[in-house]
């Protein structure tokens, strides 16, 4: 008969069928349907569509990630207020204009208001242009159990959500469909390849069964990897974009890319930066709000390459000063790998702002001589001791800024007449960076401006 005991058999549901078949009976499987390529002989195959030209497929779940803070919310939410309000492009990409939906699982409404409410202003819109035809969903206070769940036999079962977001997907035409994001849509185990494979697939016939083109989006692990835990959330997928930073370039910058295309080539698909709590193409900012924030920028980067070579000093039990001598700081570390493109002059105007906020302190022990006595020299200030430094640098590294967008910034925000929510709703996703911080503008390698 079989292998398998019949208690495994029964407990499968397969024991019926294994006695059929030993009996030489029908035990009813339904056909694979078959492609009829005969019928298809005549017939042009059509091109893959593309809802945003190069990165979202129509009828296909893309799965985009990004670190933490990595504007993913932002992105999404203005692609889809974009289409909503029938433009034909957004962030330099041509998009399909059409109704759109979003699923929010971390932010409230009001966060959710402030947003929308920047991006129409940055936009040139009214929430006015995109009611009806944008339909946002925040499920932050609503209790539920993910999109599916697994039963002990490794069962799939679609739960009652996915069954409202297909309702809603349908009755709305939307040809977007955003979920944010996957940790909180799949429960189960994401280092299991079968479960985060059915899963996708299931995201996927979501896909196809309502032609809409879904935007799935995830975090990144700290370890840098471009998606977290097992390689079947790639492979489950026809597309895959991720957002990263500018190599060697302006440290605020960021890059859209595909990662994975089936029905393109991968590469670079245009570039932004979080702006006013609103993502702008660097090229697009006005002369003198890019001036500013350039000069910012570079300081911002200065100030990170400082600390790094102060850092790989320390490590090899070596001392640098803030004053000129043969171990004068900025000299030394001009000559390091670590000085990305800075010199010598750049690395004087960092080391004077960071002394100046108390992130690093000349003179300190920071060794032993083989004799006993101390080494002395630039200090990095531990981490605990720089948090009341962090608030004002945070401000200093945003003041400049923010001042210099005043009127660029009304011109843009006087058609978004909808009114955002009241102060102390701006931080976080849409708000000006938030800690962990290194002095003006340096932020941790994990820490990317903008939302999370």
């Amino acid at each position: 008969m079989s292998s398998y005991t019949e208690e495994e058999l029964e407990r499968w549901g397969l024991l019926d069928r294994v006695h059929a078949a030993a009996n030489g009976e029908d035990f009813g499987t339904t056909a694979l349907a078959t492609m009829d390529l005969a019928a298809l002989a005549g017939v042009e195959p059509a091109p893959v569509r593309f809802i945003v030209d190069g990165l979202l497929p129509a009828a296909e779940t893309t799965l985009l990630t990004a670190p933490g803070g990595g504007n993913k919310t932002t992105l999404s939410l203005m692609i889809a207020a974009a289409m909503a309000a029938r433009l034909d492009n957004v962030l330099g990409m041509a998009i399909e204009p059409g109704p759109a939906a979003y699923i929010g699982m971390e932010d409230s409404e009001a966060r959710l208001h402030w947003t929308l409410h920047h991006i129409c202003g940055g936009l040139g819109l009214s929430m006015l242009d995109i009611a009806d035809r944008l339909h946002v969903v925040s499920m932050r206070q609503i209790a539920h159990n993910g999109l599916a769940s697994f039963g002990h036999d490794g069962e799939l079962k679609p739960a009652e959500l996915y069954h409202m977001i297909e309702q809603l997907v349908r009755e709305t035409g939307s040809k977007l469909l955003v979920l944010d994001n996957l940790a909180h849509l799949f429960l189960g185990n994401e280092n299991d390849r079968m479960q985060a494979t059915r899963f996708l697939s299931l995201i996927n016939k979501l896909a196809s069964d309502t032609d809409a083109a879904i935007m799935l989006l995830a975090h990144t692990p700290k370890s840098g990897a471009d998606f977290s835990g097992s390689t079947g959330w790639q492979n489950a997928t026809r597309s895959h974009a991720s957002i990263e930073k500018e190599e060697n370039g302006d440290p605020d910058v960021r890059v859209l890319k595909v990662s994975k295309g089936n029905y393109v080539r991968p590469g670079e698909v245009t570039r932004f930066r979080w702006h006013d709590h609103y993502l702008i193409k660097p090229e697009d900012l006005p002369n003198d709000i890019a001036a500013t924030l350039a000069a910012t920028s570079r300081a911002t980067a200065a100030n990170d390459a400082f600390l790094r070579c102060l850092a790989a000093v320390t490590k090899q039990g070596r001392a640098v000063s803030d004053r000129q001598s043969p171990t004068y700081a900025p000299r030394v570390f001009s000559r390091m790998p670590e000085a990305k493109n800075f010199d010598e002059e750049d690395f004087a105007a960092a080391m004077e702002r960071l002394l100046h906020l108390g992130v690093i302190r000349a003179n300190e022990v920071v060794g032993k001589y083989a004799n006993r006595t101390d080494r002395r020299g630039l200090k990095a200030v531990e981490t605990g001791a720089q948090e009341h430094a962090q608030k004002g640098a945070q401000e200093h590294a945003q003041k400049g800024a923010q001042d210099a967008q005043n009127p660029s910034h009304n011109m843009l925000k006087m058609d978004a007449r909808s009114t955002p929510p009241p102060s102390g709703e701006g931080e976080g996703d849409y708000g000006p960076p938030s800690p962990p911080f290194r002095g003006v503008g340096v932020w941790d390698d994990d820490s990317m401006p903008g939302d999370d």
